[in-house]
């Protein structure tokens, strides 16, 4: 059972909060390798035209399962692979433009997509089936998440408002007012008791973690990132943290029980943050702008490793706990693959890559 916040609040202030700071980090920790890089094969029917296209990756998503690795680019198909073999598995095309992020239903039968051409597609999993589609939004979309029961998709994008259907029969439910721009990035915790969004701010604010509580859909907290734009949000397995980050180079991390906040510092020309994913209750993987996955110790907020193989920003992270194994995808094109040492699933291999054909 989730338990409450315990943030003292008023109205939807947080109040009371400081941040400890870490450091800022040198670069000495383990540089480690991936163990396989997946290839996307070039595709000549996106932009309308006859030009052969290597998608940039913009979202990498994992089924529940660990098997299947759906993976998102701008032009305009969703691939699925096998996430042993890298195989390819399917190619769903129905989308008009670029496809921004997808998400698993967490039965692993369906999947949702969305991105520019505002729609969000649903596909029944492994048939290729489109099913229904709900209404077109009036911006493009941006983020996707299904409730940890699969009864609930969140969608956000670039509007200040959270869009709640439900997963069943695409029907809208609610709309829940953002305190931004807008929403870069949906996360439920584990019990999904509450839903965070997070995104750009709004004139003259900082970008502010919105948190409602999923029962009544009141503001649960708003809490203050420090920075003008979040990118990316994640839960710990447990729940215990949420981490926010953005384009600052800090993470900001939060104690879901406690109230305690604390902020990690990226080491100097490091770039922004895009992407967040927990590896354990304790071992945090971020990507970003510099092209370089930084895993961190959140018992001393310092850096424990590096993985390097990417030539362009990471876009997104995809974390298999049953297999120990981290997913990246990257405007390089590729999604690369890092594996976890089966004795301690804390340390990486060092394995050399092994790209796949295309």
């Amino acid at each position: 059972m989730t338990k409450p916040f315990l943030f003292v609040t008023l109205g939807t202030a947080l109040l009371g909060l400081s941040f400890a700071k870490s450091p800022a980090l040198a670069q000495s920790s383990d540089v480690l390798a991936p163990s396989r890089v997946i290839q996307l094969d070039p595709n000549s029917t996106a932009r309308g035209n006859a030009t052969r296209i290597v998608p940039v990756v913009s979202h990498v998503a994992l089924s529940a399962e660990g098997n299947l690795l759906a993976v998102t680019g701008d032009d305009h198909l969703v691939r699925i692979f096998h996430t042993t073999s890298s195989q390819l598995l399917h190619r769903l095309e129905a989308h008009t433009d670029w496809v921004r992020v997808a998400a698993f239903h967490p039965n692993g039968q369906m999947l949702a997509t969305a991105g520019d051409d505002r729609i969000v597609r649903t596909w029944r999993v492994p048939n290729e089936d489109k099913s229904r589609e709900p209404a077109a939004h009036p911006q493009a979309i941006y983020t996707l998440a299904y409730s940890p029961d699969g009864r609930l998709l969140a969608v956000g994008g670039f509007e200040d408002k959270v869009r709640i259907y439900n997963s069943d029969n695409g029907q809208l439910l609610h709309t829940l007012q953002y305190l931004g721009s807008d929403v870069r990035s949906l996360a439920f915790p584990p019990g999904g008791a509450y839903l965070a969004a997070a995104g750009c701010k709004s004139p003259g604010q900082n970008s502010t973690v919105r948190i409602w509580k999923v029962s009544t859909w009141a503001i649960a907290a708003d809490l203050d990132t420090r920075t003008s734009e979040t990118r990316a949000l994640a839960y710990s397995p447990e729940g215990t943290w949420l981490a926010a980050a953005g384009l600052d180079s800090t993470i900001r991390l939060w104690n879901m029980q406690s109230g305690q906040t604390t902020e990690i510092r990226m080491p100097e020309r490091s770039g922004g943050v895009l992407a967040l994913a927990f590896c354990s209750k304790k071992i945090l993987a971020t990507g970003g702008t510099d092209n370089v996955i930084r895993l961190w110790d959140l018992d001393t907020r310092q850096q424990r490793s590096r993985l390097i193989g990417h030539t362009g920003s990471i876009s997104s992270l995809a974390y298999d706990p049953s297999g120990g194994v981290l997913f990246s995808g990257s405007f390089d094109t590729t999604v690369r693959v890092w594996e976890f040492n089966g004795q301690n699933r804390e340390e990486l291999s060092r394995r050399q890559p092994d790209p796949v054909n295309r």
